[in-house]
């Protein structure tokens, strides 16, 4: 199913307020946060989303042992995947994402090419520039 979400603020800065959706309000630990793969045009809005997502994670996951407290180890559930990561590395990610030990994946477009799974949750963040990267981007 597509299911467009408009932007309404720039996702050239820091922080993602538009993406805000894909993070639940409270959560308890990896079971309740939906195994996304987020796709950027660049490299570095990879490594800033992941950032982003890690920081927002901290805030929205709680242990649930009649203690309220945050789950401070959140960086094991958001990887990032783009062409600067070794093939042990992305072989990995992709293993992680199959068994679903990882919940979100931000990748570039290397994902299109190196991707051999079912994907049910996909974020476009950005679209290509060009017709020539569309179509790249596209497969």
């Amino acid at each position: 199913m597509y299911c467009p979400h408009f932007l309404s603020q720039s996702i050239e800065g820091p922080t993602f307020p538009d993406l805000a959706w894909t993070l639940p309000d409270v959560g308890y630990g990896p079971q309740d946060l939906p195994h996304t793969l987020f796709t950027c045009s660049t490299i570095e809005k990879v490594t800033t989303l992941c950032h982003w997502l890690i920081t927002e994670l901290r805030d929205c996951l709680h242990v649930c042992d009649g203690n309220d407290h945050r789950i401070e180890e959140v960086e094991h559930l958001v990887l990032p995947f783009h062409s600067l990561i070794d093939d042990g590395d992305q072989r990995a990610v992709l293993a992680a994402l199959e068994s679903g030990t990882v919940c979100y994946v931000i990748a570039t477009i290397c994902v299109n090419v190196r991707i051999d799974m079912t994907v049910t949750n996909v974020v476009c963040v950005d679209i290509p520039c060009s017709f020539e990267e569309m179509i790249q981007w596209g497969g």
